[in-house]
């Protein structure tokens, strides 16, 4: 793929999903591409991509009963199935990150426990799954001081930050979440910060102390959120939190000297 294509992946519980395509230079509209993963897509439920080898990848969690969670890979103009990951598991999430110097992938599953697959050379290979934690909704990671760490999503229970220690991820924390389904660390005006989003209670923020533990800061009255996106706008920055049901939430990130 030409360095200076910018693609926009667009997946659709119904409709079909979409690659598209910017058609020009900045300002341009985008045009479709692609009809991705006909016949291979039921019922699409979160997309990653990841650059692995010199090739492009891009990963689909399928949530259907019936359907099969798919990695792709970019060649002759178009992304093509590469890999098929487990089948009739209603996964939800996947998450790129690296492991041990090695690529790996966390599949998460509303009817299983989180898979861990590690990059072979040509494909990925079950690896270990991640105990005490089933249903879990989604995972993100980030990484600390040279360690990777998860923050797993649950719904129906209380999420988890756990710390990868050379052959699988053990827990470093737990905290109470039910009605959550996002669990998102990020980067924001320099500061680090776990933010957890709740359908049925304020929303909370994470400062990111020593050892990858999680230290309450704030709450946010953010509507049933569903992810949170940092944003520079020149020396400022927001945070904006998209909305299952009401408006898109954008607050400003603000330093107070409480100092005497």
């Amino acid at each position: 793929m030409d360095n200076d294509t910018l693609l926009m992946v667009v997946a659709q519980l119904g409709g079909g999903s979409w690659v598209w395509r910017r058609s020009g230079g900045p300002g341009s509209s985008f045009v479709r591409h692609q009809a991705l993963g006909s016949g291979h897509l039921r019922r699409p439920h979160a997309v990653a991509s990841a650059r692995l080898g010199g090739h492009l990848y891009l990963g689909v969690a399928d949530s259907s009963k019936g359907g099969t969670s798919t990695v792709f890979r970019w060649g002759s103009g178009g992304f093509y199935p590469h890999q098929t990951l487990r089948a009739w598991q209603r996964d939800t999430h996947l998450e790129f990150l690296e492991l041990g110097g090695r690529p790996a992938l966390v599949l998460c599953s509303a009817a299983r426990r989180p898979l861990v697959y590690r990059w072979s050379g040509g494909g990925f290979a079950p690896h270990t799954d991640i105990p005490h934690v089933p249903d879990v909704y989604a995972a993100k990671h980030f990484r600390l001081r040279g360690s990777v760490f998860l923050c797993l999503t649950r719904f129906l229970g209380d999420a988890k930050v756990m710390r990868w220690e050379g052959s699988m991820f053990r827990e470093v924390q737990q905290v109470p979440a039910r009605g959550s389904m996002v669990f998102q660390p990020l980067l924001l005006a320099g500061h680090r910060y776990v933010l957890l989003g709740n359908d049925f209670a304020p929303s909370r923020v994470f400062r990111l102390g020593a050892g990858g533990r999680l230290e309450p800061a704030q709450e946010l009255p953010a509507p049933t959120p569903r992810a949170f996106v940092p944003l520079a706008v020149g020396h400022r920055h927001f945070l904006v939190a998209t909305s299952f049901k009401g408006a898109t939430q954008i607050y400003a990130h603000v330093t107070e000297d409480i100092g005497t």
